[in-house]
Protein backbone atom coordinates (compact mmCIF):
# COMPACT_ATOMS: atom_id res chain seq x y z
CA UNK A 1 0.00 0.00 0.00
CA UNK A 2 1.37 3.50 -1.09
CA UNK A 3 0.63 7.29 0.35
CA UNK A 4 -1.19 8.05 -2.73
CA UNK A 5 -3.35 4.93 -2.32
CA UNK A 6 -4.13 5.20 0.94
CA UNK A 7 -5.46 8.59 0.78
CA UNK A 8 -8.12 7.76 -2.18
CA UNK A 9 -9.37 4.93 0.93
CA UNK A 10 -9.68 6.96 3.78
CA UNK A 11 -11.73 9.40 1.50
CA UNK A 12 -13.66 6.46 0.14
CA UNK A 13 -14.54 5.12 3.65
CA UNK A 14 -15.12 8.11 5.12
CA UNK A 15 -18.01 8.58 2.59
CA UNK A 16 -19.43 5.65 3.72
CA UNK A 17 -18.98 6.11 7.08
CA UNK A 18 -21.12 9.06 6.83
CA UNK A 19 -23.70 7.68 5.72
CA UNK A 20 -24.08 4.90 8.42
CA UNK A 21 -24.04 7.41 11.73
CA UNK A 22 -27.56 7.62 12.09
CA UNK A 23 -28.37 3.65 12.44
CA UNK A 24 -25.30 3.11 15.36
CA UNK A 25 -27.24 2.97 18.19
CA UNK A 26 -24.75 0.59 20.61
CA UNK A 27 -21.01 -0.18 20.94
CA UNK A 28 -21.51 -3.10 18.83
CA UNK A 29 -23.03 -1.48 15.83
CA UNK A 30 -20.09 0.93 16.51
CA UNK A 31 -17.44 -1.55 15.94
CA UNK A 32 -18.61 -3.46 12.93
CA UNK A 33 -19.47 -0.64 11.05
CA UNK A 34 -17.15 1.74 11.58
CA UNK A 35 -13.95 -0.05 13.59
CA UNK A 36 -13.35 -3.14 11.99
CA UNK A 37 -13.65 -1.06 8.62
CA UNK A 38 -11.01 1.23 9.82
CA UNK A 39 -8.76 -1.53 10.79
CA UNK A 40 -8.92 -3.31 7.53
CA UNK A 41 -8.33 -0.02 6.08
CA UNK A 42 -4.89 0.37 7.86
CA UNK A 43 -3.99 -3.19 6.36
CA UNK A 44 -4.72 -5.61 9.88
CA UNK A 45 -6.36 -8.92 8.90
CA UNK A 46 -9.49 -7.88 11.04
CA UNK A 47 -10.63 -12.17 10.81
CA UNK A 48 -7.38 -13.36 11.49
CA UNK A 49 -6.92 -14.01 15.50
CA UNK A 50 -3.03 -13.83 15.27
CA UNK A 51 -3.05 -9.93 14.10
CA UNK A 52 -6.26 -8.70 15.25
CA UNK A 53 -7.29 -10.11 18.73
CA UNK A 54 -10.80 -9.23 20.06
CA UNK A 55 -11.76 -8.94 23.66
CA UNK A 56 -8.27 -8.95 24.33
CA UNK A 57 -7.81 -10.57 28.26
CA UNK A 58 -4.36 -9.68 30.06
CA UNK A 59 -4.89 -10.11 34.23
CA UNK A 60 -3.85 -6.63 35.33
CA UNK A 61 -3.10 -7.36 39.48
CA UNK A 62 -5.55 -9.58 41.58
CA UNK A 63 -7.85 -8.24 38.58
CA UNK A 64 -8.79 -11.32 36.53
CA UNK A 65 -10.64 -11.64 33.15
CA UNK A 66 -10.88 -7.77 32.25
CA UNK A 67 -10.69 -7.08 28.46
CA UNK A 68 -9.86 -4.09 26.45
CA UNK A 69 -11.45 -4.32 22.76
CA UNK A 70 -8.95 -5.55 20.28
CA UNK A 71 -5.50 -5.79 20.51
CA UNK A 72 -3.04 -6.15 17.69
CA UNK A 73 -0.53 -8.52 17.80
CA UNK A 74 3.11 -8.91 16.13
CA UNK A 75 4.80 -12.10 16.69
CA UNK A 76 1.97 -13.24 19.05
CA UNK A 77 2.56 -10.04 21.53
CA UNK A 78 0.27 -6.93 21.94
CA UNK A 79 1.64 -4.01 20.13
CA UNK A 80 -1.53 -1.79 19.78
CA UNK A 81 -3.91 -1.57 22.25
CA UNK A 82 -7.97 -0.38 21.33
CA UNK A 83 -10.68 0.78 23.54
CA UNK A 84 -14.64 1.44 21.29
CA UNK A 85 -17.10 3.49 22.49
CA UNK A 86 -20.32 3.83 20.94
CA UNK A 87 -20.44 6.89 18.33
CA UNK A 88 -20.67 9.95 20.37
CA UNK A 89 -20.03 8.87 23.68
CA UNK A 90 -17.06 10.76 25.59
CA UNK A 91 -13.44 10.21 24.59
CA UNK A 92 -12.07 11.90 27.50
CA UNK A 93 -9.45 10.88 29.69
CA UNK A 94 -11.20 9.19 31.96
CA UNK A 95 -12.68 6.47 29.60
CA UNK A 96 -8.95 5.75 28.85
CA UNK A 97 -8.94 3.84 32.24
CA UNK A 98 -9.51 0.44 30.31
CA UNK A 99 -6.65 1.36 28.22
CA UNK A 100 -4.28 2.76 30.99
CA UNK A 101 -4.50 -0.30 33.11
CA UNK A 102 -3.65 -2.73 30.50
CA UNK A 103 -0.85 -0.99 28.99
CA UNK A 104 1.71 -1.77 31.95
CA UNK A 105 1.75 -5.05 32.84
CA UNK A 106 1.18 -6.23 28.77
CA UNK A 107 5.26 -5.14 28.47
CA UNK A 108 4.88 -5.08 24.37
CA UNK A 109 2.20 -2.30 23.47
CA UNK A 110 3.28 1.18 22.86
CA UNK A 111 0.26 2.23 21.17
CA UNK A 112 -3.31 2.72 22.79
CA UNK A 113 -6.09 4.07 20.67
CA UNK A 114 -9.43 5.48 22.19
CA UNK A 115 -12.28 5.68 19.94
CA UNK A 116 -16.03 5.94 18.76
CA UNK A 117 -15.40 5.08 15.23
CA UNK A 118 -14.84 8.60 13.90
CA UNK A 119 -12.13 10.40 15.99
CA UNK A 120 -8.93 7.90 17.22
CA UNK A 121 -7.56 8.49 20.21
CA UNK A 122 -3.76 7.91 19.84
CA UNK A 123 -1.81 7.33 23.24
CA UNK A 124 1.45 6.37 23.82
CA UNK A 125 4.58 6.31 26.93
CA UNK A 126 6.71 9.08 26.31
CA UNK A 127 6.38 10.22 30.17
CA UNK A 128 7.19 7.07 31.17
CA UNK A 129 7.74 3.86 30.12
CA UNK A 130 5.08 1.51 30.33
CA UNK A 131 2.85 4.00 31.70
CA UNK A 132 0.41 5.14 29.27
CA UNK A 133 0.20 8.87 29.13
CA UNK A 134 -2.66 11.33 29.67
CA UNK A 135 -3.08 13.43 26.77
CA UNK A 136 -2.59 11.73 23.26
CA UNK A 137 0.07 12.55 21.17
CA UNK A 138 -2.24 12.27 18.23
CA UNK A 139 -5.91 12.66 17.09
CA UNK A 140 -7.16 11.42 13.68
CA UNK A 141 -11.09 11.65 12.49
CA UNK A 142 -12.45 10.13 9.62
CA UNK A 143 -14.97 13.16 8.66
CA UNK A 144 -12.45 16.13 8.99
CA UNK A 145 -8.95 14.57 8.28
CA UNK A 146 -6.90 16.50 6.08
CA UNK A 147 -3.96 15.19 3.97
CA UNK A 148 -1.38 15.69 6.61
CA UNK A 149 -3.24 13.66 9.06
CA UNK A 150 -3.75 11.49 6.89
CA UNK A 151 0.08 11.27 6.16
CA UNK A 152 0.33 10.94 9.96
CA UNK A 153 -2.07 7.75 10.01
CA UNK A 154 -0.36 6.23 7.24
CA UNK A 155 2.74 5.41 9.90
CA UNK A 156 0.34 3.40 11.77
CA UNK A 157 -0.57 0.91 9.05
CA UNK A 158 0.41 -2.57 9.11
CA UNK A 159 3.16 -1.86 6.55
CA UNK A 160 4.49 0.93 7.47
CA UNK A 161 3.95 0.24 11.78
CA UNK A 162 7.54 -0.89 13.56
CA UNK A 163 8.31 -1.13 17.07
CA UNK A 164 11.76 0.48 17.01
CA UNK A 165 10.50 3.57 15.22
CA UNK A 166 7.09 4.21 16.86
CA UNK A 167 8.33 6.41 19.85
CA UNK A 168 10.10 8.73 17.64
CA UNK A 169 6.82 8.97 15.51
CA UNK A 170 4.84 9.85 18.71
CA UNK A 171 7.11 11.54 20.16
CA UNK A 172 7.34 14.07 17.15
CA UNK A 173 3.51 14.40 16.28
CA UNK A 174 3.38 14.84 20.43
CA UNK A 175 5.52 17.80 19.99
CA UNK A 176 4.36 19.39 16.68
CA UNK A 177 0.69 19.43 18.59
CA UNK A 178 2.27 21.19 21.57
CA UNK A 179 3.88 23.90 18.89
CA UNK A 180 0.69 24.10 16.73
CA UNK A 181 -1.14 25.08 20.32
CA UNK A 182 1.09 27.60 20.93
CA UNK A 183 1.36 29.47 17.38
CA UNK A 184 -2.56 29.33 17.46
CA UNK A 185 -2.86 30.73 21.31
CA UNK A 186 -0.05 33.74 20.31
CA UNK A 187 -2.27 34.22 17.17
CA UNK A 188 -5.78 35.06 19.39
CA UNK A 189 -3.32 36.72 22.14
CA UNK A 190 -0.44 37.80 21.64
CA UNK A 191 1.98 36.95 25.05
CA UNK A 192 3.97 39.74 26.29
CA UNK A 193 7.28 37.42 26.09
CA UNK A 194 5.87 37.16 22.22
CA UNK A 195 5.70 40.77 21.94
CA UNK A 196 8.95 41.28 23.36
CA UNK A 197 10.65 38.47 21.01
CA UNK A 198 8.83 39.93 17.91
CA UNK A 199 10.26 43.61 19.02
CA UNK A 200 13.64 42.39 19.90
CA UNK A 201 13.74 41.22 16.10
CA UNK A 202 12.08 44.19 14.15
CA UNK A 203 12.31 47.54 15.84
CA UNK A 204 15.41 49.57 15.10
CA UNK A 205 16.11 51.78 18.45
CA UNK A 206 14.89 51.98 22.25
CA UNK A 207 12.31 49.77 22.97
CA UNK A 208 10.49 51.63 25.62
CA UNK A 209 7.45 50.69 27.09
CA UNK A 210 5.41 52.77 24.64
CA UNK A 211 6.70 50.61 21.59
CA UNK A 212 6.11 47.48 23.38
CA UNK A 213 2.51 48.27 24.01
CA UNK A 214 2.38 50.13 20.42
CA UNK A 215 3.51 46.63 18.85
CA UNK A 216 1.22 44.49 21.05
CA UNK A 217 -1.70 46.19 19.16
CA UNK A 218 -0.40 45.98 15.53
CA UNK A 219 1.32 41.82 16.02
CA UNK A 220 -1.85 40.35 15.81
CA UNK A 221 -3.37 42.05 12.82
CA UNK A 222 -0.03 41.51 10.75
CA UNK A 223 -0.30 37.82 11.88
CA UNK A 224 -4.38 37.36 10.39
CA UNK A 225 -2.71 39.68 7.52
CA UNK A 226 -0.24 37.49 6.78
CA UNK A 227 -2.32 34.03 7.18
CA UNK A 228 -4.96 35.77 4.90
CA UNK A 229 -2.05 36.50 2.17
CA UNK A 230 -0.49 32.99 2.21
CA UNK A 231 -4.14 31.79 1.73
CA UNK A 232 -4.92 34.24 -0.72
CA UNK A 233 -1.49 33.38 -2.58
CA UNK A 234 -2.50 29.68 -2.70
CA UNK A 235 -5.89 30.23 -4.28
CA UNK A 236 -4.05 32.36 -6.52
CA UNK A 237 -1.70 29.74 -7.32
CA UNK A 238 -4.49 27.42 -7.74
CA UNK A 239 -6.39 28.97 -9.78
CA UNK A 240 -3.45 30.16 -12.40
CA UNK A 241 -2.69 26.60 -12.07
CA UNK A 242 -6.18 25.04 -13.61
CA UNK A 243 -5.55 28.02 -16.47
CA UNK A 244 -2.35 26.63 -17.42
CA UNK A 245 -1.56 23.28 -19.42
CA UNK A 246 -0.38 20.58 -17.23
CA UNK A 247 3.34 20.32 -16.32
CA UNK A 248 5.40 17.51 -17.22
CA UNK A 249 5.61 15.01 -14.20
CA UNK A 250 8.62 15.10 -12.10
CA UNK A 251 10.11 12.11 -10.72
CA UNK A 252 9.02 10.61 -7.76
CA UNK A 253 11.03 13.18 -4.58
CA UNK A 254 14.10 10.65 -3.35
CA UNK A 255 14.32 11.97 0.28
CA UNK A 256 11.47 12.53 2.55
CA UNK A 257 11.55 12.99 6.30
CA UNK A 258 9.81 10.89 9.26
CA UNK A 259 7.10 12.08 11.69
CA UNK A 260 9.29 14.30 14.41
CA UNK A 261 12.19 13.91 11.93
CA UNK A 262 14.28 16.91 10.31
CA UNK A 263 14.91 16.43 6.92
CA UNK A 264 18.16 14.36 5.78
CA UNK A 265 21.12 16.67 6.35
CA UNK A 266 23.55 17.03 3.04
CA UNK A 267 26.55 13.97 4.30
CA UNK A 268 23.01 11.62 4.16
CA UNK A 269 22.47 12.86 1.07
CA UNK A 270 25.67 12.61 -0.41
CA UNK A 271 25.58 9.10 1.73
CA UNK A 272 22.40 8.22 -0.52
CA UNK A 273 24.33 9.02 -3.58
CA UNK A 274 27.16 7.00 -3.32
CA UNK A 275 24.90 4.09 -2.17
CA UNK A 276 22.90 4.44 -5.30
CA UNK A 277 26.57 4.02 -7.04
CA UNK A 278 27.30 0.83 -5.39
CA UNK A 279 23.87 -0.65 -6.06
CA UNK A 280 22.53 1.10 -9.54
CA UNK A 281 23.23 -2.08 -11.70
CA UNK A 282 20.62 -4.25 -9.40
CA UNK A 283 17.84 -1.69 -9.41
CA UNK A 284 18.26 -0.30 -12.39
CA UNK A 285 15.88 3.02 -11.34
CA UNK A 286 17.89 4.55 -8.54
CA UNK A 287 14.76 7.03 -7.86
CA UNK A 288 14.16 3.07 -6.08
CA UNK A 289 15.89 4.29 -3.04
CA UNK A 290 14.68 6.53 -0.66
CA UNK A 291 16.17 7.99 2.44
CA UNK A 292 13.63 8.89 5.69
CA UNK A 293 14.80 10.68 8.59
CA UNK A 294 14.12 9.50 12.13
CA UNK A 295 15.62 11.41 15.24
CA UNK A 296 18.41 9.27 15.97
CA UNK A 297 19.31 7.96 12.38
CA UNK A 298 18.55 8.08 8.64
CA UNK A 299 17.32 4.26 6.91
CA UNK A 300 17.99 4.03 3.06
CA UNK A 301 14.69 1.92 2.15
CA UNK A 302 14.13 0.31 -1.13
CA UNK A 303 10.76 1.75 -2.54
CA UNK A 304 10.46 3.61 0.67
CA UNK A 305 8.88 1.15 2.77
CA UNK A 306 10.48 0.16 6.37
CA UNK A 307 9.98 -3.15 5.51
CA UNK A 308 13.26 -3.28 2.75
CA UNK A 309 15.29 -1.63 5.03
CA UNK A 310 19.08 -1.34 3.10
CA UNK A 311 21.21 -0.12 6.37
CA UNK A 312 21.03 3.21 8.48
CA UNK A 313 22.86 6.10 8.51
CA UNK A 314 24.50 7.44 11.62
CA UNK A 315 25.74 10.71 10.32
CA UNK A 316 25.11 13.55 12.72
CA UNK A 317 27.76 12.79 15.31
CA UNK A 318 31.55 13.05 15.86
CA UNK A 319 31.43 9.45 14.86
CA UNK A 320 30.30 8.38 11.26
CA UNK A 321 28.52 5.12 11.44
CA UNK A 322 26.49 2.63 9.50
CA UNK A 323 24.14 -0.16 10.41
CA UNK A 324 23.29 -3.32 8.91
CA UNK A 325 19.67 -5.25 9.85
CA UNK A 326 19.54 -8.93 9.40
CA UNK A 327 16.86 -10.80 8.87
CA UNK A 328 15.89 -10.86 12.13
CA UNK A 329 16.02 -7.69 12.66
CA UNK A 330 19.27 -7.30 14.80
CA UNK A 331 21.74 -4.54 13.90
CA UNK A 332 25.50 -4.11 13.16
CA UNK A 333 26.58 -1.08 13.01
CA UNK A 334 29.95 -0.45 11.60
CA UNK A 335 32.57 3.00 12.05
CA UNK A 336 32.86 4.63 9.11
CA UNK A 337 36.16 6.97 8.68
CA UNK A 338 34.65 9.07 6.19
CA UNK A 339 31.92 8.97 3.60
CA UNK A 340 34.84 6.97 1.20
CA UNK A 341 34.64 3.94 3.76
CA UNK A 342 30.79 3.19 2.17
CA UNK A 343 32.40 1.46 -0.52
CA UNK A 344 34.21 -0.75 2.05
CA UNK A 345 30.65 -1.88 2.69
CA UNK A 346 29.77 -2.45 -1.29
CA UNK A 347 29.42 -6.38 -0.79
CA UNK A 348 27.10 -5.52 2.30
CA UNK A 349 24.39 -2.81 0.46
CA UNK A 350 24.33 -5.12 -2.68
CA UNK A 351 23.65 -7.97 -0.76
CA UNK A 352 20.72 -6.21 1.46
CA UNK A 353 19.63 -5.13 -2.11
CA UNK A 354 19.40 -8.58 -3.58
CA UNK A 355 17.71 -10.08 -0.58
CA UNK A 356 14.88 -7.99 -1.79
CA UNK A 357 14.70 -8.78 -5.15
CA UNK A 358 14.91 -12.51 -4.77
CA UNK A 359 12.05 -12.10 -2.50
CA UNK A 360 8.90 -14.04 -3.63
CA UNK A 361 6.27 -11.33 -4.54
CA UNK A 362 3.97 -10.46 -1.55
CA UNK A 363 6.73 -11.91 0.84
CA UNK A 364 7.40 -9.14 4.29
CA UNK A 365 10.98 -8.33 4.78
CA UNK A 366 11.88 -7.32 7.75
CA UNK A 367 11.19 -3.51 9.17
CA UNK A 368 13.38 -0.74 9.05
Amino acid sequence: MNIVDFRADVRARSERFATRLEHLETEEATKHSLVLPFLEMMGYHIYDPTAVRPEYTADVGTKKGEKVDYAILQDNKPVILIECKKYRAPLAANEANQLLRYFGPTKTARIGILTDGITYKFFSDLQAPNTMDDTPFFEFNMLKANDEQVSELFRFTKDEFSTDEVVDTARGLREKGKVKRFLEGELVNPSQPFVRFVVEQVHEGRRTQAVQERYERNIKEALRQYIAERIESRLQSAADAEREPPPQAEPAPEVEAAAGASAPVAVERDALLIIKGIVRDLIGDVRRLHLRSLTKYCAVLLDDTIRQPVCRLYLREATLRIGFLDEKRHEERVDLEDLDSLYDHAQRLRDAVGRYLAAPAGAEASES
